[in-house]
């Protein structure tokens, strides 16, 4: 992992913060000086406790706080985020990438915006970052190779294209995947977005994301689950909605209509996001490095099980 890496090199702190009855709440932040703090809401793969990882420095001290359940809810809000004096910037990145390649630069015009338009920019995922080249928004209708901008409107959806010597050289061993991700000369990210007419960038299908991550951070606080894994199902209703695939804790047993009620009653977990279905399985799909294999759940979800 090259970012967390980088950062031990220049003497940042890494903090995995411990379960959250051990340790004070994120509000105890505010009073401290902190360097720029990189945020992943799911951290169980690395440090079963934690709800989130952040990475900080105060002062020259390690910082013990731990990422509260109910925090998860509300930590993406700028204004709250705000309020604790931590001043979010939006970077975004990809696995084949050197950590981010863009990043939100803060315009100084923005603080003459209303709040509610100011945090709507900084929370775009900006600008090429200053040690790439300037990225791209490419029509995905196009044949392969063929690179073919999207007018620069916040209209127009395109997939965002990187260029710069921050990006992979290639797949290992695999010269046809190779050829895929660099068709037409740049890196293809596979995610979906409009190009604004300050030429920033906003993906546009990373909402649910977000939604799904804070709720799966959520399912793991009952103390019977181990691990959670929620993805999208089609719902007649809403069109999606979110169900569960869990994994319990050691000697505990549960079926998943306990966890659906206890999400409902217990939690904290806002009424809209708890999951009709929860569906207990022995060990979540997972790929060599540890991350959930979201698109077998989806498989899974359909009742495809030989998908592993």
């Amino acid at each position: 992992m090259s970012g967390p890496t980088s950062r031990l090199a220049a003497l940042a702190s890494h903090f995995l913060p411990g379960h959250k009855d051990k340790n004070p709440p994120l509000s105890g932040l505010h009073i401290h000086q902190l360097s720029p703090t990189f945020f992943l809401p799911r951290a169980a793969e690395i440090e079963p406790d934690a709800v989130a990882i952040y990475h900080v420095t105060a002062n020259g001290h390690t910082i013990r706080r731990s990422l509260k359940v109910e925090d998860v809810e509300y930590i993406f809000n700028f204004a709250e985020m705000t309020r604790l004096n931590l001043f979010p910037v939006h970077v975004y990145g990809l696995t084949e990438t050197y950590g981010p390649v863009t990043k939100g630069y803060h315009m100084p015009v923005w603080e003459e915006l209303p709040l509610k338009e100011k945090y709507a920019r900084m929370a775009r995922q900006g600008h090429g970052f200053i040690t790439g080249l300037p990225i791209r928004i490419v029509k995905p209708d196009q044949p392969e190779g063929v690179l073919i901008d999207v007018k620069k409107d916040g209209k127009e959806i395109g997939e965002i294209i990187m260029f710069g010597n921050i990006n992979a050289k290639e797949y290992l061993k695999d010269p046809e995947a190779t050829r895929k991700l660099f068709a037409g000369g740049g890196l293809h990210s596979g995610d979906l977005a409009v190009w604004h007419e300050d030429g920033s960038a906003q993906i546009l299908d990373r909402a649910k994301d977000i939604i799904i991550s804070a709720l799966e951070a959520m399912l793991v606080q009952h103390p019977s689950v181990l691990e959670a894994g929620v993805v999208s199902v089609p719902d007649s209703h809403w069109g999606e909605r979110p169900k569960a695939f869990i994994t319990l804790q050691e000697g505990k047993s549960m079926k998943g209509e306990e966890l659906i009620e206890w999400a409902k009653h217990e939690s904290s977990i806002s009424k809209f996001m708890v999951p009709r279905e929860v569906e207990v399985v022995e060990q979540l799909p997972k790929t060599s490095t540890g991350k959930v294999k979201k698109n077998v759940l989806r498989a899974w979800a359909k009742g495809n099980y030989e998908e592993t």
